[in-house]
Protein backbone atom coordinates (compact mmCIF):
# COMPACT_ATOMS: atom_id res chain seq x y z
CA UNK A 1 0.00 0.00 0.00
CA UNK A 2 1.01 3.41 -0.33
CA UNK A 3 -0.22 6.69 0.37
CA UNK A 4 0.56 9.85 -1.24
CA UNK A 5 -0.84 13.23 0.15
CA UNK A 6 -1.40 16.24 -2.80
CA UNK A 7 -0.45 19.87 -1.58
CA UNK A 8 -0.78 23.28 -3.92
CA UNK A 9 1.69 25.96 -3.85
CA UNK A 10 4.58 26.14 -1.38
CA UNK A 11 6.21 29.58 -1.00
CA UNK A 12 9.33 29.43 1.61
CA UNK A 13 9.46 32.65 2.09
CA UNK A 14 11.28 34.47 5.62
CA UNK A 15 8.15 33.73 7.63
CA UNK A 16 8.46 30.38 9.74
CA UNK A 17 5.54 28.38 9.27
CA UNK A 18 4.24 25.25 11.40
CA UNK A 19 1.86 22.32 10.73
CA UNK A 20 0.72 19.34 11.87
CA UNK A 21 1.10 16.87 9.12
CA UNK A 22 -0.46 13.52 11.27
CA UNK A 23 -3.85 15.97 11.20
CA UNK A 24 -3.39 17.41 7.18
CA UNK A 25 -1.91 14.48 5.38
CA UNK A 26 -2.60 11.07 6.93
CA UNK A 27 -0.93 9.16 10.26
CA UNK A 28 0.59 6.53 7.89
CA UNK A 29 1.07 8.96 4.80
CA UNK A 30 4.41 7.78 2.68
CA UNK A 31 4.87 10.79 0.33
CA UNK A 32 3.60 14.40 0.26
CA UNK A 33 4.05 16.10 -3.57
CA UNK A 34 3.84 19.74 -3.71
CA UNK A 35 5.06 22.43 -6.04
CA UNK A 36 7.80 24.44 -4.93
CA UNK A 37 6.88 28.37 -6.51
CA UNK A 38 9.74 29.94 -4.82
CA UNK A 39 12.94 29.51 -6.29
CA UNK A 40 15.98 29.39 -3.86
CA UNK A 41 18.72 31.53 -5.48
CA UNK A 42 22.31 32.62 -3.44
CA UNK A 43 23.20 35.99 -2.16
CA UNK A 44 24.32 38.00 -5.61
CA UNK A 45 22.10 35.79 -8.31
CA UNK A 46 20.74 38.57 -10.60
CA UNK A 47 17.21 38.18 -11.52
CA UNK A 48 16.27 37.38 -15.05
CA UNK A 49 14.01 39.73 -17.72
CA UNK A 50 10.28 38.46 -17.56
CA UNK A 51 6.92 39.58 -17.22
CA UNK A 52 5.35 39.67 -13.62
CA UNK A 53 7.33 39.35 -10.43
CA UNK A 54 10.74 37.77 -10.08
CA UNK A 55 10.40 36.12 -6.81
CA UNK A 56 12.67 33.87 -4.12
CA UNK A 57 12.71 31.52 -1.54
CA UNK A 58 15.29 31.07 1.14
CA UNK A 59 16.89 27.64 1.48
CA UNK A 60 17.36 27.32 4.76
CA UNK A 61 13.21 27.00 5.18
CA UNK A 62 13.81 23.51 3.49
CA UNK A 63 15.07 22.38 7.03
CA UNK A 64 12.01 23.83 8.54
CA UNK A 65 9.69 21.84 5.48
CA UNK A 66 11.74 18.59 7.04
CA UNK A 67 10.83 19.02 10.63
CA UNK A 68 7.15 19.56 9.52
CA UNK A 69 7.29 15.93 7.68
CA UNK A 70 10.38 14.38 5.89
CA UNK A 71 9.76 12.68 2.80
CA UNK A 72 8.86 15.68 0.47
CA UNK A 73 8.65 15.45 -3.66
CA UNK A 74 8.94 19.06 -5.10
CA UNK A 75 8.31 19.65 -8.28
CA UNK A 76 9.77 23.00 -10.10
CA UNK A 77 7.70 22.85 -13.23
CA UNK A 78 6.62 26.55 -12.73
CA UNK A 79 6.65 29.63 -13.75
CA UNK A 80 8.78 30.97 -11.45
CA UNK A 81 11.43 28.19 -11.11
CA UNK A 82 13.61 30.69 -13.48
CA UNK A 83 13.37 33.92 -12.18
CA UNK A 84 17.07 33.93 -11.65
CA UNK A 85 18.48 31.95 -14.47
CA UNK A 86 19.36 28.48 -14.80
CA UNK A 87 22.06 29.48 -12.05
CA UNK A 88 19.41 30.36 -9.59
CA UNK A 89 17.32 26.83 -10.58
CA UNK A 90 20.01 24.47 -10.08
CA UNK A 91 20.73 26.21 -6.71
CA UNK A 92 17.51 25.39 -5.63
CA UNK A 93 17.63 21.60 -7.21
CA UNK A 94 20.91 21.07 -5.28
CA UNK A 95 19.57 22.65 -1.84
CA UNK A 96 16.45 20.60 -2.17
CA UNK A 97 18.43 17.51 -3.03
CA UNK A 98 20.87 17.66 0.16
CA UNK A 99 17.95 17.83 2.71
CA UNK A 100 17.43 15.34 0.92
CA UNK A 101 13.82 16.56 -1.11
CA UNK A 102 13.35 14.97 -4.21
CA UNK A 103 12.66 17.02 -6.75
CA UNK A 104 11.75 17.02 -10.85
CA UNK A 105 10.41 19.20 -13.54
CA UNK A 106 13.59 21.53 -14.16
CA UNK A 107 17.04 20.68 -15.54
CA UNK A 108 20.21 21.50 -18.38
CA UNK A 109 18.06 20.48 -21.37
CA UNK A 110 14.80 19.79 -21.78
CA UNK A 111 15.54 15.66 -21.34
CA UNK A 112 16.33 15.85 -17.79
CA UNK A 113 13.41 18.49 -16.97
CA UNK A 114 11.18 15.94 -18.42
CA UNK A 115 12.86 13.09 -16.68
CA UNK A 116 10.08 11.24 -14.32
CA UNK A 117 11.00 10.07 -11.05
CA UNK A 118 10.09 7.04 -9.38
CA UNK A 119 8.18 5.92 -6.25
CA UNK A 120 8.57 2.23 -5.16
CA UNK A 121 6.76 0.76 -2.02
CA UNK A 122 5.53 -2.38 -1.25
CA UNK A 123 5.67 -3.89 -4.63
CA UNK A 124 3.41 -0.91 -5.74
CA UNK A 125 5.23 1.63 -8.56
CA UNK A 126 3.99 5.50 -8.72
CA UNK A 127 5.75 7.03 -11.83
CA UNK A 128 6.10 11.12 -11.39
CA UNK A 129 5.71 13.55 -14.33
CA UNK A 130 6.01 16.99 -13.62
CA UNK A 131 4.83 20.45 -16.62
CA UNK A 132 3.62 23.26 -16.59
CA UNK A 133 2.67 25.69 -19.00
CA UNK A 134 4.33 28.01 -21.41
CA UNK A 135 6.37 30.50 -19.35
CA UNK A 136 9.98 32.27 -19.22
CA UNK A 137 12.46 29.80 -18.81
CA UNK A 138 11.23 26.47 -20.80
CA UNK A 139 13.81 24.04 -21.38
CA UNK A 140 14.95 23.08 -24.80
CA UNK A 141 17.27 20.49 -26.29
CA UNK A 142 20.55 22.49 -25.87
CA UNK A 143 18.59 25.37 -23.28
CA UNK A 144 18.05 24.57 -19.27
CA UNK A 145 14.88 25.38 -17.50
CA UNK A 146 11.86 23.88 -16.82
CA UNK A 147 9.15 21.23 -18.31
CA UNK A 148 6.62 22.42 -20.48
CA UNK A 149 3.68 20.78 -22.18
CA UNK A 150 4.46 19.62 -25.94
CA UNK A 151 3.10 17.26 -28.36
CA UNK A 152 5.20 14.42 -26.97
CA UNK A 153 3.28 14.51 -23.52
CA UNK A 154 0.89 11.53 -24.51
CA UNK A 155 3.95 9.57 -25.68
CA UNK A 156 5.17 10.07 -22.46
CA UNK A 157 2.62 9.39 -20.35
CA UNK A 158 2.17 5.98 -22.41
CA UNK A 159 6.03 5.07 -21.86
CA UNK A 160 5.66 5.68 -18.66
CA UNK A 161 2.64 3.75 -18.00
CA UNK A 162 4.28 0.51 -19.38
CA UNK A 163 6.72 0.85 -16.26
CA UNK A 164 4.73 1.67 -13.52
CA UNK A 165 1.15 0.91 -11.64
CA UNK A 166 0.43 4.31 -11.34
CA UNK A 167 0.82 7.35 -13.50
CA UNK A 168 0.83 11.00 -12.00
CA UNK A 169 1.07 13.75 -13.36
CA UNK A 170 1.46 17.21 -11.64
CA UNK A 171 0.93 20.19 -13.60
CA UNK A 172 1.47 24.12 -12.97
CA UNK A 173 -1.46 25.54 -15.43
CA UNK A 174 -4.88 27.42 -15.30
CA UNK A 175 -6.18 30.91 -14.78
CA UNK A 176 -4.90 32.50 -11.95
CA UNK A 177 -8.01 33.51 -8.99
CA UNK A 178 -10.33 31.45 -11.42
CA UNK A 179 -11.96 28.78 -9.91
CA UNK A 180 -12.79 26.69 -12.99
CA UNK A 181 -10.62 25.17 -15.50
CA UNK A 182 -11.60 25.74 -19.20
CA UNK A 183 -13.80 23.62 -21.49
CA UNK A 184 -10.67 23.21 -23.65
CA UNK A 185 -8.58 22.73 -20.32
CA UNK A 186 -10.86 19.77 -18.95
CA UNK A 187 -10.76 17.78 -22.02
CA UNK A 188 -7.07 18.18 -22.48
CA UNK A 189 -6.74 16.72 -19.00
CA UNK A 190 -9.80 13.46 -19.58
CA UNK A 191 -7.36 12.95 -22.90
CA UNK A 192 -3.96 12.61 -20.43
CA UNK A 193 -5.89 10.08 -18.51
CA UNK A 194 -7.18 8.43 -21.55
CA UNK A 195 -3.71 8.04 -22.55
CA UNK A 196 -2.83 6.28 -19.33
CA UNK A 197 -2.23 8.61 -16.61
CA UNK A 198 -4.14 8.14 -13.00
CA UNK A 199 -3.86 10.95 -11.14
CA UNK A 200 -3.73 14.70 -12.19
CA UNK A 201 -2.29 17.30 -9.56
CA UNK A 202 -3.07 21.03 -11.08
CA UNK A 203 -1.36 24.12 -9.14
CA UNK A 204 -0.91 27.82 -9.89
CA UNK A 205 -4.47 28.47 -10.32
CA UNK A 206 -4.10 30.28 -6.09
CA UNK A 207 -7.15 29.31 -5.38
CA UNK A 208 -8.72 25.75 -5.09
CA UNK A 209 -10.65 24.78 -8.49
CA UNK A 210 -12.98 21.57 -9.29
CA UNK A 211 -11.88 17.91 -9.15
CA UNK A 212 -13.49 14.87 -10.71
CA UNK A 213 -13.59 11.26 -11.09
CA UNK A 214 -13.07 10.14 -15.21
CA UNK A 215 -13.04 6.67 -16.41
CA UNK A 216 -9.95 4.94 -14.19
CA UNK A 217 -8.40 8.27 -12.74
CA UNK A 218 -8.56 11.79 -10.50
CA UNK A 219 -8.48 14.93 -12.00
CA UNK A 220 -7.84 17.65 -9.55
CA UNK A 221 -7.79 20.77 -11.67
CA UNK A 222 -6.01 22.89 -8.84
CA UNK A 223 -5.28 22.27 -5.42
CA UNK A 224 -4.46 26.42 -4.06
CA UNK A 225 -2.63 27.75 -1.68
CA UNK A 226 -0.17 25.48 0.70
CA UNK A 227 2.46 27.60 2.38
CA UNK A 228 1.92 31.34 1.33
CA UNK A 229 1.72 34.54 2.88
CA UNK A 230 -1.69 34.64 4.30
CA UNK A 231 -1.38 38.76 3.95
CA UNK A 232 -0.69 38.55 0.44
CA UNK A 233 -3.90 36.89 -0.48
CA UNK A 234 -6.43 37.46 1.93
CA UNK A 235 -7.57 39.96 -0.37
CA UNK A 236 -8.93 36.60 -2.40
CA UNK A 237 -11.77 35.18 -0.57
CA UNK A 238 -10.33 31.71 -1.36
CA UNK A 239 -7.05 32.82 -1.56
CA UNK A 240 -6.21 31.54 2.18
CA UNK A 241 -7.19 27.61 1.85
CA UNK A 242 -6.32 25.08 0.06
CA UNK A 243 -7.29 20.75 -0.69
CA UNK A 244 -5.11 18.78 0.38
CA UNK A 245 -6.02 14.87 -0.93
CA UNK A 246 -4.35 11.69 -0.15
CA UNK A 247 -4.52 9.45 -2.35
CA UNK A 248 -4.32 5.39 -1.51
CA UNK A 249 -3.21 2.66 -3.42
CA UNK A 250 -4.10 -1.18 -2.50
CA UNK A 251 -5.09 -3.93 -4.27
CA UNK A 252 -4.69 -2.41 -7.20
CA UNK A 253 -7.10 0.39 -6.21
CA UNK A 254 -6.82 4.12 -6.06
CA UNK A 255 -8.84 5.71 -4.00
CA UNK A 256 -9.08 9.55 -2.11
CA UNK A 257 -9.96 11.20 0.88
CA UNK A 258 -9.92 14.94 0.76
CA UNK A 259 -9.41 17.31 3.52
CA UNK A 260 -9.22 21.56 3.57
CA UNK A 261 -6.80 23.48 5.14
CA UNK A 262 -6.33 27.47 6.25
CA UNK A 263 -3.36 29.47 5.91
CA UNK A 264 -3.24 32.22 9.06
CA UNK A 265 -0.96 34.26 10.41
CA UNK A 266 0.03 34.33 13.55
CA UNK A 267 2.96 37.41 14.68
CA UNK A 268 5.46 36.21 12.18
CA UNK A 269 4.55 33.16 11.43
CA UNK A 270 2.29 31.26 9.46
CA UNK A 271 0.25 28.12 10.36
CA UNK A 272 -1.51 25.44 8.60
CA UNK A 273 -4.75 24.23 10.15
CA UNK A 274 -6.94 21.88 9.00
CA UNK A 275 -10.49 23.28 8.61
CA UNK A 276 -13.32 23.68 11.40
CA UNK A 277 -16.59 22.09 10.39
CA UNK A 278 -18.02 25.63 10.00
CA UNK A 279 -15.09 26.80 7.25
CA UNK A 280 -15.82 22.86 5.77
CA UNK A 281 -19.25 23.60 5.28
CA UNK A 282 -18.21 26.98 3.57
CA UNK A 283 -15.54 25.33 1.51
CA UNK A 284 -18.10 22.24 0.39
CA UNK A 285 -20.32 24.81 -0.84
CA UNK A 286 -17.63 26.43 -2.73
CA UNK A 287 -16.44 23.35 -4.17
CA UNK A 288 -19.60 22.59 -5.29
CA UNK A 289 -19.93 25.27 -7.48
CA UNK A 290 -16.53 24.31 -8.79
CA UNK A 291 -17.77 20.78 -9.37
CA UNK A 292 -21.12 21.50 -10.72
CA UNK A 293 -20.00 23.19 -14.22
CA UNK A 294 -18.03 20.38 -14.56
CA UNK A 295 -20.56 17.85 -15.15
CA UNK A 296 -22.37 20.03 -17.31
CA UNK A 297 -20.57 21.02 -20.50
CA UNK A 298 -22.75 24.13 -21.41
CA UNK A 299 -22.74 25.18 -17.55
CA UNK A 300 -19.19 25.25 -18.09
CA UNK A 301 -18.72 27.49 -21.11
CA UNK A 302 -21.30 29.70 -19.46
CA UNK A 303 -19.28 30.39 -16.41
CA UNK A 304 -15.97 30.53 -18.50
CA UNK A 305 -17.01 32.45 -21.39
CA UNK A 306 -18.29 35.45 -18.20
CA UNK A 307 -15.14 34.88 -16.68
CA UNK A 308 -13.09 35.69 -19.60
CA UNK A 309 -15.17 38.43 -20.41
CA UNK A 310 -14.24 39.93 -17.16
CA UNK A 311 -10.80 39.04 -17.03
CA UNK A 312 -10.03 40.72 -19.95
CA UNK A 313 -12.40 43.83 -18.93
CA UNK A 314 -10.43 43.86 -15.45
CA UNK A 315 -6.69 43.60 -17.03
CA UNK A 316 -6.38 41.81 -19.85
CA UNK A 317 -7.54 44.43 -22.28
CA UNK A 318 -5.17 47.19 -21.18
CA UNK A 319 -2.12 44.66 -20.73
CA UNK A 320 -2.76 44.11 -24.79
CA UNK A 321 -3.48 47.80 -24.99
CA UNK A 322 -6.29 47.20 -27.19
CA UNK A 323 -9.02 48.64 -24.22
CA UNK A 324 -9.46 50.68 -21.74
CA UNK A 325 -10.34 48.95 -18.05
CA UNK A 326 -14.23 50.29 -17.53
CA UNK A 327 -13.61 50.08 -13.84
CA UNK A 328 -13.18 52.76 -11.67
CA UNK A 329 -9.66 53.07 -10.02
CA UNK A 330 -7.94 55.71 -7.31
CA UNK A 331 -6.34 58.00 -9.20
CA UNK A 332 -2.56 57.83 -8.75
CA UNK A 333 -0.81 60.70 -10.73
CA UNK A 334 3.03 59.00 -11.13
CA UNK A 335 1.98 55.79 -12.54
CA UNK A 336 -0.60 57.27 -14.51
CA UNK A 337 1.89 59.44 -15.69
CA UNK A 338 4.57 57.15 -16.45
CA UNK A 339 2.27 54.36 -18.07
CA UNK A 340 0.63 57.27 -20.35
CA UNK A 341 3.86 58.64 -21.80
CA UNK A 342 5.57 55.11 -21.89
CA UNK A 343 2.46 54.74 -24.58
CA UNK A 344 3.07 58.38 -25.92
CA UNK A 345 6.63 57.67 -26.31
CA UNK A 346 5.81 53.72 -28.38
CA UNK A 347 3.50 55.85 -30.63
CA UNK A 348 5.86 58.68 -31.55
CA UNK A 349 9.25 55.65 -31.92
CA UNK A 350 6.99 52.81 -32.89
CA UNK A 351 9.45 51.18 -30.51
CA UNK A 352 7.94 48.62 -27.64
CA UNK A 353 9.75 48.78 -24.73
CA UNK A 354 11.45 45.31 -23.73
CA UNK A 355 8.88 44.79 -20.88
CA UNK A 356 6.19 45.48 -23.43
CA UNK A 357 7.28 43.32 -25.62
CA UNK A 358 8.09 40.12 -23.09
CA UNK A 359 4.49 40.90 -21.58
CA UNK A 360 2.81 40.92 -24.91
CA UNK A 361 5.17 37.14 -25.38
CA UNK A 362 3.27 35.88 -22.11
CA UNK A 363 0.26 36.55 -23.27
CA UNK A 364 -0.05 35.00 -26.79
CA UNK A 365 3.27 32.30 -25.15
CA UNK A 366 0.96 30.51 -22.72
CA UNK A 367 -1.75 28.55 -23.22
CA UNK A 368 -4.39 29.67 -20.35
CA UNK A 369 -3.97 33.50 -21.31
CA UNK A 370 -4.32 32.37 -25.02
CA UNK A 371 -7.36 30.90 -24.19
CA UNK A 372 -9.15 33.88 -22.17
CA UNK A 373 -7.97 36.49 -24.64
CA UNK A 374 -9.61 34.09 -27.07
CA UNK A 375 -12.71 33.09 -25.59
CA UNK A 376 -13.24 36.96 -24.39
CA UNK A 377 -12.61 38.24 -28.05
CA UNK A 378 -14.75 35.60 -29.45
CA UNK A 379 -17.56 36.30 -27.50
CA UNK A 380 -17.23 40.34 -27.80
CA UNK A 381 -17.31 40.38 -30.86
CA UNK A 382 -19.60 37.56 -31.80
CA UNK A 383 -17.43 34.95 -33.62
CA UNK A 384 -18.77 33.08 -30.73
CA UNK A 385 -21.97 31.85 -29.63
CA UNK A 386 -22.89 33.99 -26.62
CA UNK A 387 -23.61 31.41 -24.05
CA UNK A 388 -23.82 33.44 -20.66
CA UNK A 389 -26.79 34.14 -18.96
CA UNK A 390 -27.65 35.54 -15.58
CA UNK A 391 -27.23 32.94 -13.95
CA UNK A 392 -23.53 32.33 -14.74
CA UNK A 393 -23.23 36.12 -13.91
CA UNK A 394 -24.50 35.64 -10.45
CA UNK A 395 -21.73 32.46 -10.24
CA UNK A 396 -18.62 34.47 -11.20
CA UNK A 397 -19.77 37.37 -9.39
CA UNK A 398 -19.96 35.35 -6.36
CA UNK A 399 -16.59 33.29 -6.92
CA UNK A 400 -14.82 36.29 -8.22
CA UNK A 401 -16.25 39.13 -6.74
CA UNK A 402 -13.51 41.32 -7.37
CA UNK A 403 -13.38 40.52 -10.55
CA UNK A 404 -16.79 41.56 -12.00
CA UNK A 405 -17.12 44.96 -13.38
Amino acid sequence: MIRLSLVGDVCLGKQNFQFNAQEIFHPQVNFALGNLETPLPAAGMAKRPKAGPNIKGYGDQLQQLQRQYPNWILTVANNHAMDYGWEGLQHTREQCEAVPFRCLGGGQADQQAKAPIMIDQDGIRIGILARCETQFGVASEFRPGVAALDSYLHQDIQTLKQDCDIVLLSIHAGAEICPWPSPQWQNYLKSLIDAGADIIHGHHSHVPQGYELYKQGIIFYGVGNFIANPKLWSRHRHGTWSLVPTLTIENNQLTHAIKTVVLESHGDEIIIRSSTPQEAQIHQHYLDQCNAPLQEPDLLDSVWQEASVQMYKSFYGDYLELSRSERKTKFRPVPFARKHLGRLKRKLTNSPSQKQLLLWYHLFACETHRDVIATALGVLGGELEDKRTEQSRAIVQEMMPRMVV
